[in-house]
């Protein structure tokens, strides 16, 4: 279909745009609403904006919610219907450069400011364009986004596909699921016919090859790298179940805010969930962008003139795309005698919009003051799966719930009470005294990190362990993982360990998208194969471990670190043979990196080269 096919001929204008690095094609509906931004979309690789975003646009919900906004389509560089071939040795912009060819389209149409929506490659793009540009981006909408640059691996994988098949069955594996390409759906038939008739071949494997050559994008969440930058706008992530693009949208969304980032997993959705859940999308998308205060009031059509949905005055960081009624936290305060007293001018309840917190503040003290925070309750389920508190403090404080995690930062009280039936308490500070109790739930206190290694017992190993199967941020995740690494240096400590299951707990960990997290994980592998019974355990993480030296960039700390574990754990001739069929991949690292890294794989070659039977390999791959 084309967009005129569901819009009015003359809404939609076709505009050529001159930017520095050469013409953009953009499609416009509208003109500039006041201070509102432009909703501004960006396509993947192997489509172009009618592709990729039609069936979007065409949903009835998300044509009541344009009707708000200017619309503004961009296609890549010669990747639009009807398009003329690029003249032989055109040089097709870097991915660096597409991002910076916005601006132009921004000030020509007299953009306050965007929302952009992305997909793959146009969400690698709009992303870049707001790390650049952060003034002109107020919210993204990033479907299947991969913030990782293409390795050497991947860039001679992706020349040897180009070599053995024709470019839509090279481009669709990147767009479809593998369930979908297998079934050979009517979706996956009638777009290998598209993208085969409707876009310039030439050009496409322009866009393609530059695609698959883009370095990483340059982020990292605030606290984790020293000077670390990241996207300050509101962020949500999009990806199908089982989407090729997952594991990357999962280390994109460890890299962002956690406060301005929503993450949407969609069911049954495919590769393309703007082409296969258009409803259900639109839906997120009106949320986020209530989120963000515009359109605080839009009509739902399937209440049939019922009541509007509108902006909450006091937002919680609840799930409002699983939960979208129940953003709203209720505060009372009540005397000793139980009269009302929430009208004293004494007792402040505000959203703090920087924070992002609920704050109950008084400038006095009052002694028969009892103030009470409760989360709603939706349809039977409690919509507070855990419970964050920064700072609590006061004469008496209680904290309780049923079963989901408490976590505090810091209690400050002269007697105070937290209590869980059956979840799970984290504290970092207690001071005062405390009475903490969890019926079935594991109890840290996060003084047990600050222990010297040699003085943690194992009741202290087990809390750690427990904590880290808790889900708690990278932040700690990192800094448990070092606190266990640490304490494995001792002999007594790695038996201990073992003993708790924790050597299977911290492997989990291989496969964790912060990439620092990783580090600290195999580091303490390093240290917990020391140990002959614990290498016995480790083993079956060998093939884990080489995926991780295989994907990770070329003398990146990841590469460094697994290389010292497979260097232990090939000291002696047990466990060598797994490695007989990466001795290639080894020898091939040899070349690509420098002499850090060199020296690792070399300490384990030489290992292997004292095997009889994987002597002759090591002779033969080289």
């Amino acid at each position: 279909e084309n967009c005129e096919s569901f819009m009015p001929v003359g809404d939609w204008k076709e505009h050529d745009i001159e930017t520095p690095h050469g013409l953009l094609h953009v499609v416009i509906r509208g003109a500039p609403k006041g201070n509102k931004p432009a909703i501004l979309t960006y396509h993947d690789v192997g489509l172009n904006h009618k592709l990729c975003f039609n069936t979007l646009f065409h949903n009835e919900d998300m044509q009541e919610i344009t009707k708000h906004f200017v619309v503004c389509h961009v296609d890549a560089p010669g990747q639009q219907v009807g398009a003329p071939q690029m003249p032989a040795g055109y040089q097709y912009p870097t991915m660096d450069q597409l991002a910076g060819m916005l601006p132009s389209v921004v000030e020509h149409f007299g953009f306050k400011s965007i929302v952009g929506i992305g997909v793959g490659a146009g969400a690698y793009v709009l992303a870049k364009f707001a790390l650049i540009f952060p003034d002109l981006v107020e919210g993204l909408v990033l479907l299947n986004i991969d913030p990782n640059g293409k390795g050497w691996i991947d860039w001679a994988a992706s020349k040897l596909s180009g070599l053995t098949s024709a470019l839509p069955d090279t481009v669709l594996p990147h767009l479809f699921s593998q369930e979908e390409l297998m079934n050979n759906s009517e979706l996956v038939q009638s777009y290998r016919q598209q993208i085969n008739n409707t876009i310039n071949q030439f050009n496409l494997q322009l866009f393609w090859n530059m695609y698959n050559s883009r370095r990483d994008l340059e982020m990292n969440r605030s606290g984790t790298v020293l000077n670390a930058k990241t996207l300050r706008c509101p962020v949500m992530l999009v990806v199908g179940d089982n989407a090729p693009a997952e594991e990357g949208v999962v280390e994109c969304n460890s890299k962002l805010d956690p406060t301005n980032t929503t993450f949407l997993k969609m069911a049954d959705s495919g590769g393309l969930p703007q082409i296969t859940q258009p409803g259900k999308l639109t839906e997120a998308f009106k949320y986020f962008l209530q989120g963000m205060g515009y359109i605080a009031s839009i009509k739902d059509r399937r209440m049939s003139g019922g009541p509007e949905l509108q902006k909450k005055s006091v937002e919680t960081p609840l799930d409002t795309h699983t939960f979208p009624g129940a953003d709203q936290v209720f505060v009372t305060g009540r005397g000793r005698s139980g009269d009302d007293v929430t009208a004293l001018d004494t007792v402040q309840v505000q959203y703090n919009d920087e924070s992002q917190e609920v704050q109950v503040l008084s400038e006095e003290s009052f002694s028969d003051l009892s103030v009470e925070l409760t989360a709603p309750v939706k349809t039977g389920v409690c919509v507070c799966s855990r419970v964050d508190i920064k700072k609590v403090q006061g004469t008496s404080v209680n904290v309780s719930t049923e079963h989901g995690l408490i976590n505090v930062k810091s209690l400050y009280a002269e007697s105070s009470a937290v209590a869980s039936s059956s979840g799970k308490i984290h504290i970092g500070h207690l001071h005062g005294e405390a009475f903490v109790t969890s019926d079935t739930g594991d109890i840290v206190i996060g003084e047990i990190l600050s222990k010297s290694p040699s003085s943690l017992e194992p009741r202290h190993l087990s809390m750690l362990l427990s904590l880290l199967q808790s889900s708690p941020s990278p932040t700690e995740r990192k800094q448990v993982l070092i606190t266990l690494g640490n304490a494995a240096a001792f002999t007594g400590n790695q038996d201990f360990l073992r003993e708790l299951g924790g050597l299977h707990v911290i492997a989990s960990f291989l496969s964790d998208p912060e990439p620092d997290v990783r580090v600290q994980a195999l580091n303490a592998l390093n240290n917990l194969s020391m140990n002959i019974p614990n290498q016995e355990q480790l083993k079956i993480y060998v093939p884990s471990v080489l995926e991780l030296i295989e994907m990770s960039p070329v003398n990146s700390d990841l590469q460094l670190a697994a290389l010292r574990l497979l260097t232990n754990l090939t000291v002696t001739d047990n466990h060598q043979h797994l490695l007989k069929s990466s001795i290639t991949l080894l020898l091939s690292l040899l070349v690509v990196s420098n002499g850090a890294l060199q020296i690792q794989v070399l300490k384990v070659l030489v290992n292997l080269s004292s095997n009889p039977d994987i002597m002759d390999d090591i002779v033969q791959a080289q």
